[in-house]
């Protein structure tokens, strides 16, 4: 049974720290004799902190990866506006000279091409976008996500934040809602996350993931199985995961491949219960329109032979 920790500390490199104490034997299993760790904070914008990664986040992190001697860590991103300067915006200069960890904008990185699905008045199209090799070729990947709502699939989490961070064409993927539930669960099953982390110290409701306002929710989520973690945030943000189109497919709904574990009855919850850190989070004032991704049984099939 895959465990989600949740933890409520004084502080946000506390409360971090806590989430992935709480939850040691899995991680210290996960990332044995793995080489390349990839670090993946939130940056969909350059210049607003509220909708990043903060840079104690992920400081509490190096700091438990270091327990286990990793061979090679990097922090890589890829912004909707530039990466390298989030890097400068938000301190984390300070962990390439404290660490040593090399920082990568993927927007400057190799890249394979994938196939996504594009919108078409009687069903799907199809499109090429690059993918960075550096996520791609992790070996470890760790998605450092911010409790946040969104203008487009409900709640951004731990796996959307890893795929559009990956992603370098991202505008593409933005083809409607049937079309862009797809292709996150699509780009997932690439690239799946091997840590969730998600932070929601400060997180945002209402109009995000950018100009939304803050909620002072003091709590961190961790699990190894980051579709785990993505259902039990989506709980404590007051909303149904059945709501949410690409955590769907990825429990495995519909005739897709699960990509983890969705049922909470299956999940074991470690920490602080939940019920104790539920909240109701404004949604976006577009959320309505958003539940519209379910696709129609005569699309769906033709949809699953192509995955």
């Amino acid at each position: 049974m895959p465990k989600v920790s949740i933890a409520c500390e004084e502080d946000r490199y506390s409360t971090v720290t806590t989430a992935l104490t709480n939850i040691y034997d899995d991680i210290e299993n996960s990332i044995r004799n793995k080489a390349k760790i990839v670090i993946k904070p939130n940056f969909v914008c350059d210049n607003v902190p509220l909708c990043a990664t903060q840079i104690d986040t992920t400081r509490a992190v190096i700091d438990f990866l270091l327990q286990f001697n990793p061979k090679e860590v990097c922090i890589a991103e890829g912004s909707s506006q530039s990466a390298t300067t989030a890097f400068k915006n938000y301190n984390y200069l300070q962990l390439r000279q404290q660490y040593g960890i090399e920082l990568i904008d993927l927007d400057d990185d190799d890249y394979d091409e994938v196939e996504i699905f594009t919108r078409e008045r009687n069903g799907f199209g199809t499109t090429r976008i690059r993918v960075a090799k550096t996520i791609i070729e992790a070996d470890y990947r760790i998605s450092e996500a911010v409790l946040k709502t969104h203008d487009t699939v409900v709640v951004t989490l731990s796996l959307k934040n890893m795929v559009m961070g990956a992603v370098l064409d991202k505008r593409k993927m933005h083809q409607g809602y049937r079309a862009i539930n797809l292709n996150l669960y699509k780009i997932a099953k690439l690239i799946p996350v091997h840590l969730a982390v998600i932070d929601g110290w400060e997180g945002m409701e209402g109009n995000g993931p950018v100009s939304g306002t803050p909620v002072d929710a003091h709590v961190a989520l961790a699990s190894i199985n980051f579709v785990a973690a993505d259902i039990i945030a989506t709980k404590l943000l007051g909303f149904d995961p059945t709501e949410i189109g690409y955590l769907q497919y990825a429990t495995g709904k519909y005739g897709f491949s699960p990509l983890g574990t969705g049922a909470i009855s299956n999940v074991k919850l470690v920490g602080k219960p939940l019920k104790e850190v539920q909240q109701r989070f404004q949604p976006h004032k577009d959320y309505l329109e958003q539940k519209n991704w379910h696709i129609p049984s005569n699309m769906l099939t033709k949809v699953l032979e192509t995955m």
